[in-house]
């Protein structure tokens, strides 16, 4: 199950997230694990689920709501 996780000031600023949030995703046997941060630094855990050992899919998407303002995602330390 994945938790609603609040995101407060200053992260969200007018309904929206104005400052980098960091997600951590783990698998260790058959448990994937999501984690959140606000610096990189310290993690809150943000839900976990059973999985099955069938192929997995993964992907990111972002959007920023306003169409003059693009929206950035940057992946680090992936490995499959």
């Amino acid at each position: 199950m994945v938790n609603a996780l609040p995101l407060n000031a200053p992260l969200v600023a007018w309904g929206r997230i104005a400052r980098p949030v960091w997600l951590r995703l783990s698998r260790e046997g058959r448990e994937l694990r999501a984690l959140l941060s606000q610096d990189g630094i310290t993690w809150m855990n943000a839900g976990e689920t059973s999985i099955t050992m069938e192929q997995m899919l993964a992907g990111c998407f972002a959007c920023s709501g306003l169409g003059s303002v693009p929206a950035q995602i940057t992946f680090e330390q992936l490995t499959l």
